[in-house]
């Protein structure tokens, strides 16, 4: 019996292992590609999705069906609307929208609720992971009244998809996931 039972566990780690993912490469021509667009500072990022820390208050909203169709109080399909996130040499252009909860003071009748930014690059740190992949992160302040302050996480990925987490001062946390494209010009 207790042969039998180690001959379980083996063919379980064996299934666990056959079941590992293997991460994805993409053709040489296409990482230079890749490659050279993030280090051209020449890009823009468009999200399909926003991940918004979940709250009572959302969980509230969802419950009254305000949210698009596949969408709940956690992910939300923003494929729909115009949004982006631009570095374009040493400048950072994003128009986002934002769901979750303000923590400090707003605007009273304003019409941007979303994460607005212009301003230039500011302590850039930009790295590649073991994987090929880029890191990077930034500091910037929304482009209205300068009092909002944003701490920005991109992941790029060699399959030209992203991940975005953006912690502000003002609010709480959101990550949005996209796909990154050359400025057309």
């Amino acid at each position: 019996m207790k042969v039998f039972n180690n001959y379980i566990v083996l063919l379980f780690f064996i299934f666990l292992a056959g079941c590992a993912s293997v991460p994805k490469q993409v053709s040489p021509e296409k990482y230079q590609e890749f490659e050279k667009l993030v280090l051209n500072k020449n890009y823009t990022i468009t999200s399909n999705w926003a991940y918004p820390m979940a709250s009572n208050s959302l969980n509230q909203l969802q419950n009254t069906g305000l949210f698009p169709i596949g969408s709940n109080a956690s992910t939300i399909d923003v494929s729909g609307t115009s949004n982006y996130f631009t570095i374009k040499n040493d400048s950072i252009f994003a128009d986002l929208p934002y769901f979750g909860e303000r923590q400090m003071g707003g605007n009273y009748n304003s019409s941007d609720i979303g994460i607005n930014i212009e301003s230039p690059l500011e302590n850039v740190i930009s790295e590649k992971d073991k994987n090929g992949n880029y890191i990077i992160k930034l500091s910037a302040k929304d482009s209205k009244n300068h009092t909002e302050s944003y701490r920005i996480t991109a992941r790029l990925f060699q399959n030209n998809t992203t991940s975005i987490f953006i912690n502000s001062s003002h609010r709480t946390p959101i990550q949005f996931r996209g796909m990154i494209s050359k400025i057309s010009e």
